[in-house]
């Protein structure tokens, strides 16, 4: 007979001990995910502002969306000009307005990044949608795109004809 690994104990009403051993992977794949949504929430859309405040103005825009969800330093700022693009204060007019779009297939159809006056064929308000077609990439920011209020002040302020105010 082999005799058994695990130890009784006789006459003890205390549960079994539980052995640890270490596990230094554990620690790496707990610190690989912390990093990971650290990572994600740098391009938020949940920026705890109002976006029924949101006045359909580039200036109301800027501080209230590409400040707090876009213009983050490893995404659309000057250091990180994600896609090619800069959504910093002093740049985001010129990046945005009349530009052609980057991305390849935008870019196949045509698309501006912003078309003064028609949101449909500003490609900016595309991908910052939820439901973007697979084409064009993943939405921005990471998070599922921006909410159905923010992108509301983005069309109208495309709709009046994306003046740089």
């Amino acid at each position: 007979m082999i005799p058994s690994r695990r130890r009784t104990r006789a006459l003890s009403c205390a549960p079994p001990r539980r052995v640890t051993r270490s596990r230094p992977w554990r620690h790496a794949a707990m610190a690989s995910v912390g990093l990971s949504l650290l990572l994600a929430s740098a391009c938020t859309s949940d920026d705890g502002a109002d976006p029924a405040a949101i006045e359909p103005k580039l200036s109301a825009i800027q501080t209230a969306i590409f400040n707090n969800s876009c213009a983050m330093s490893s995404c659309h700022s000057a250091a990180a000009h994600s896609g090619d693009l800069v959504l910093e204060a002093d740049q985001s007019y010129a990046q945005l307005v009349g530009v052609a779009a980057s991305q390849a297939a935008a870019k196949a159809e045509g698309l501006l990044r912003v078309k003064a006056g028609d949101p449909s064929k500003s490609f900016l308000l595309s991908k910052c949608s939820p439901d973007l077609a697979l084409t064009y990439g993943a939405p921005m920011p990471p998070s599922d795109g921006l909410n159905a209020a923010k992108r509301a002040a983005i069309a109208a302020w495309i709709s009046a004809g994306a003046k740089n105010d």
